[in-house]
């Protein structure tokens, strides 16, 4: 994907699908959501060793999306992850690439949620962003609301690290033991927590939460340097425009 592609996708930060897939036949050299979507989708064979990596997270989450989703992804692996992802018809997609405040989008599902009850809520967040905001779980389940909550745990900042300082202290953070918030929470019995550690795992735990009766809360392992092909090229110009 070209550098003027990547800008025209992150100029829709609240579109639905089609909208987004015209936008982007319009960009020389950038293939369309529905292209990508007729194209056919993969079976997924998942393996019982780990970790899931990014390459094949991403695969399984397109055979989870249906059509009338609400899709959210973080501003972190998540976003340039869903990049790849072909998008049912009538999802809408959530993202925030222009002002790139990490955080955003664990708050932003409590508001997708109250304004639309009806449909399956998804967000696709890494654990830097979600310690920013995390409290907002609790409201969450204050207001009994039931999306998919699949947060990515590759130990920090992976965004950051595939653009500088890969083994700097600032790109960790203190390591929470993130499947058993609902239990601190005291809702445990309103939400269902499953930490995953390879690709069966996951193919299970998305065959859980095709239609979650209660909120899911999916802790994914992953590996601090395993970032999304987009993210690694972005990381690589970023860093020679900065002469790191």
């Amino acid at each position: 994907m070209s550098v003027s592609c990547f800008i025209g996708a992150c100029s829709a930060c609240f579109v639905t699908s089609s909208v987004f897939s015209r936008a982007l036949t319009l960009i020389p050299g950038c293939q369309s959501l529905y292209e990508r979507e007729v194209a056919g989708k993969p079976k997924f064979n998942p393996s019982s060793s780990g970790p899931v990596t990014q390459k094949r997270f991403w695969e399984r989450l397109g055979q989870f999306l249906d059509k009338g989703d609400v899709l959210l992804a973080e501003q972190g692996t998540a976003f340039f992850g869903v990049s790849t992802v072909p998008l049912p018809e009538y999802i809408t997609f959530v993202g925030q690439p222009l002002w790139g405040s990490i955080g955003y989008t664990l708050p932003a599902l409590l508001g997708t949620c109250l304004a639309s009850p009806e449909r399956r809520h998804i967000l696709i967040i890494g654990d830097g962003s979600f310690q920013l905001t995390a409290q907002e779980l609790s409201t969450l389940m204050k207001h009994k609301l039931k999306p998919v909550i699949i947060l990515i745990n590759n130990n920090g900042y992976t965004v950051e690290r595939a653009i500088h300082g890969a083994d700097q202290a600032y790109n960790d953070i203190y390591m929470w033991q993130y499947h058993r918030l609902p239990e601190v929470l005291g809702v445990q019995n309103d939400c269902v927590s499953i930490r995953i550690q390879n690709e069966k795992e996951l193919d299970d735990a998305l065959i859980q939460a095709k239609n979650p009766n209660k909120l899911m809360f999916l802790e994914v392992r992953m590996d601090a340097m395993d970032a999304p092909e987009l993210l690694v090229d972005l990381g690589k110009m970023f860093a020679a425009q900065n002469d790191y």
